[in-house]
């Protein structure tokens, strides 16, 4: 019993973790275009493609052990391009080590095109996200693509990150 315990106790301090939830009720799909993993981190679930109109509870799971959970999701927008260039989707998550730390946990959603994005590597993404990562709930509108972005994301080291994908109409 108490190797049981230990064990638990120990998975639950220890093992960090992230699952990101996509609800995309935009009239475009989502296409994958690429990941983007912090160092040690582990893609256990990950969803290639998003309909519209579909929400996928469990779009992207990540986890590690002792390090920060981080890493970036890029999908292509279908249909929607920018100066003959596909446009793209990017979401970013970093979940801070647990037990000892007081760091709320952070998120990054954007819409470009490759020219227009300075994509991190796997070395940088950490401090990327530390730089440009917002936390708790907001709405990020991109007038300029008619698509508003409703994010919301927990604390601690099992962390939830809903993202609602939705059109906006221009007056």
């Amino acid at each position: 019993m108490l190797c049981y315990f230990t064990y638990y106790l120990l998975y639950k301090t220890l093992v960090n973790k992230i699952k990101v939830s996509i609800n995309n009720i935009s009239k475009n799909a989502l296409i994958y275009e690429k990941v983007i993993l912090g160092v040690e981190n582990e893609l256990t679930k990950f969803t290639r493609f998003i309909n519209h109109g579909f929400a996928d509870t469990n779009s992207i799971k990540s986890e590690t052990l002792i390090y920060d959970v981080c890493g970036m999701a890029i999908y292509q927008i279908e249909n929607r391009y920018k100066n003959n260039l596909p446009l793209l989707l990017i979401i970013g998550w970093k979940v801070y080590s647990m037990p000892f730390n007081t760091k709320e946990n952070k998120w990054f959603v954007s819409i470009g095109c490759r020219p227009d994005l300075n994509f991190p590597d796997k070395k940088s993404i950490n401090k990327y996200l530390e730089e440009n990562g917002n936390f708790g709930s907001n709405t990020k509108i991109f007038e300029d693509y008619s698509i508003a972005i409703d994010v919301l994301m927990n604390s601690g080291n099992n962390a939830k990150l809903n993202i609602n994908i939705r059109d906006i109409h221009r007056h």
